[in-house]
């Protein structure tokens, strides 16, 4: 998440990037925000900007404060259309804007396992079953 966020592949997310990142889901943070939240992480020698290392800290943390809001927020991101459901195209476009290249015949397969009632979208409930158990199969650090 955090090469998606460095848009000019510094090592740095600048107000800017975290404001233009933000967009692309949909929220206009203002500058006063997007400035409160690179400050509540870091001030590097570069100027106001959030390091790859403090990113995945402050993500570590909010995630155990917050997991049902990480959760929501993530499915937010996928449903573009807002109407409570997340369809295939919705999940592509979701894992590209994450930076992570899938070809069709790989979202097929995710939508799958995860479209339980196989009505063609995934649920909110659906999608939570799923990000739940890929955390229980990622490796822990």
């Amino acid at each position: 998440m955090f090469q998606s966020l460095d848009r000019n592949k510094d090592g740095i997310i600048t107000k800017t990037e975290f404001q233009t990142f933000m967009k692309t889901l949909g929220f206009n943070i203002t500058d006063d925000r997007a400035v409160r939240f690179v400050k509540t992480m870091h001030i590097t020698d570069k100027g106001l900007g959030v390091t790859e290392q403090e990113f995945i800290a402050w993500m570590s943390e909010f995630r155990e404060q917050n997991p049902e809001a990480i959760l929501r927020d993530s499915f937010r991101m996928f449903d573009r259309d807002g109407n409570g459901y997340i369809s295939r195209d919705e999940l592509k476009s979701g894992l590209e804007l994450m930076g992570q290249k899938v070809s069709d015949g790989a979202v097929s397969v995710m939508m799958k396992v995860a479209d339980k009632d196989k009505d063609g979208r995934l649920s909110f409930k659906e999608f939570v079953k799923i990000m739940r158990g890929c955390d229980a199969q990622s490796p822990k650090k």
